[in-house]
């Protein structure tokens, strides 16, 4: 089993924490399952997202730089995740998919968004996340377009 180098993981991770929204882009949000402790991942376009995804499935194994982490069946169950989402187009249908797959994968990491960045403008009361971003921001996502992304850009839990 050849895993991605997790270095290089991390420079991805760390670098599309730092990227500015945009709305023809894609985004990542995912927080400590034990601290609540999060931060959004933003890619300008599906090239970026797919050299990041590895990322997102290993990201437990991140931040001790270390896939000893993982017993070998759930190292195995991620591999697998890993390895069929290589080929994907990534439609929406194939981000639900994956964010479907990853739970109950990941020792301490929850995927609490994962799509378009155009999707965190919908003012959504039964996702979580949509609806916390919406009350913080105060404002109509959708009339203060711009501002909206710079609210995302600075925005962690």
């Amino acid at each position: 089993m050849e895993l991605p180098d997790l270095n290089i993981l991390l420079d991805l991770f760390h670098n599309t924490q730092s990227n500015k929204s945009t709305i023809e882009g894609y985004a990542c949000f995912t927080s400590d399952s034990y601290s609540g402790v999060g931060a959004f991942c933003f890619c300008d376009n599906l090239e970026e997202w797919k050299k990041l995804y590895p990322a997102i499935v290993f990201i437990d194994a991140l931040l001790d730089q270390e896939y000893g982490i993982y017993d070998q069946d759930d190292l195995k169950k991620l591999y697998v995740i890993y390895q069929k989402y290589q080929s994907s187009q990534w439609n929406d249908s194939d981000f639900e998919k994956f964010k479907e797959e990853l739970k109950g994968n990941h020792l301490s990491y929850d995927v609490n968004f994962l799509g378009k960045t155009t999707l965190l403008f919908k003012n959504d009361l039964q996702d979580d996340l949509l609806e916390l971003l919406h009350i913080q921001f105060g404002k109509n996502a959708n009339e203060y377009k711009k501002e909206f992304l710079i609210f995302l850009d600075d925005f962690t839990t």
